[in-house]
Formats: C-alpha cells, sequence, structure tokens
C-alpha cells in the first residue's frame, strides 16, 4: 500500500481505466509546461495540421492538372490565316518619299 501511495506522489495516471492507461512522472509533465507555446499548439493539433498539409498538396496538384487540360483544349485555329481577311494592298518601307 506504501509504495502505491508513493507512486501515486511520483506518477500521474492517464487514461484510467482503459486500455490506453498509462503513468507519466511528474518531473516530464514539469517540462511539459516550459515548452513554447507555439510547440504546444504543434503537438496539440498535429493532426489537423498533417491534413491541411495533405489537402493543400491534393488541391495543387488537382488545380495544376486542371488548368494543363484547359490549355490543351484552348488550342485552335487562328481566325486571320483564313483567305480574305488581313491587308490587302502592297506595303511599302516607311522613309520611301
Amino acid at each position: 500500500m506504501d509504495r502505491k501511495e508513493k507512486q501515486n506522489e511520483d506518477y500521474v495516471l492517464f487514461h484510467a481505466h482503459t486500455f490506453k492507461a498509462y503513468y507519466e512522472h511528474k518531473n516530464d509533465l514539469q517540462y511539459d509546461k516550459d515548452r513554447h507555446l507555439v510547440f504546444k499548439l504543434f503537438y496539440d493539433f498535429k493532426y489537423v495540421i498533417l491534413i491541411t498539409f495533405i489537402m493543400l498538396n491534393v488541391f495543387i496538384l488537382g488545380k495544376i492538372i486542371i488548368q494543363q487540360n484547359e490549355e490543351k483544349t484552348k488550342v485552335e485555329k487562328a481566325n486571320f490565316v483564313q483567305e480574305g481577311k488581313g491587308i490587302k494592298g502592297k506595303l511599302l518601307p516607311l522613309n520611301t518619299a
């Protein structure tokens, strides 16, 4: 019983009564308090950041693929090459007088 009480003084139990239960030493928890706020946020939201990064990459790749396909369909025959359009007179140099 004394050993159990000493363990409760030195360690903290997380997720009690589940299969994920584990003990962590109180000194390690003190280290968590010393971490910078940015690192705490990165650790707390690591899955959100990871999913956002993956979705951003998928969006960028999709946009690039769609733009390449649109550029392929934009190639058409130029209208000014057809017969009957353009300059019909003789061309002279500009400095002739």
